[in-house]
């Protein structure tokens, strides 16, 4: 397949645990637009055609130019602990973070945004109980409210007319 005849996806949090596995698994079907404050070893992605920037999701102009022709959006970027602190990471990286992606995605007139959410946006329920795939957020950290936060700018958006689709 020529690197023109694929998806080209925007992919945030590219060096990350998930975003890493993805685009070594994925790199191949997809081009991709590597997106990461750090981007060594981005470049040893298989498959031909991608492109490496560097990228911090606080950053709204950032984030508005790293959607600019792409086809989709996967946002992984985020802070991944649930014990970051709120004002200095969570804040930044996973409100702001996922507010700017998807203003980003809307503002160049992409169809589609995939969020990676978090089971820790129900952590909360009580232990054993089967939750519905429609299960309201009752997160038990900071972490999952930040998470459940960007669950919620994507309804907003959605409702807007952005195709957004939140995986936990």
């Amino acid at each position: 397949m020529v690197a023109e005849d694929r998806p080209f996806v925007l992919l945030t949090g590219a060096a990350g645990r998930i975003g890493s596995s993805f685009r070594a698994e994925m790199g191949e079907r997809f081009r991709f637009r590597l997106a990461d404050r750090a981007t060594e070893g981005l470049a040893d992605t298989p498959g031909a055609g991608h492109e490496v920037v560097a990228f911090d999701v606080a950053d709204p102009g950032a984030a508005r130019r790293a959607c600019i022709g792409v086809d989709a959006v996967l946002h992984l970027a985020a802070d991944p602990s649930p014990e970051a602190d709120w004002a200095s990471s969570l804040l930044p990286n996973n409100v702001a973070g996922a507010l700017n992606v998807l203003r980003g995605a809307e503002a160049a007139g992409r169809r589609r945004v995939v969020f990676a959410s978090s089971v820790q946006t129900v952590l909360a329920y009580p232990p054993g109980r089967t939750l519905p795939d429609d299960a309201p957020p009752r997160p038990a950290n900071l972490y999952g409210a930040s998470k459940a936060l960007g669950e919620s700018f994507c309804s907003v958006f959605a409702a807007r007319g952005l195709s957004c689709v939140a995986v936990r």
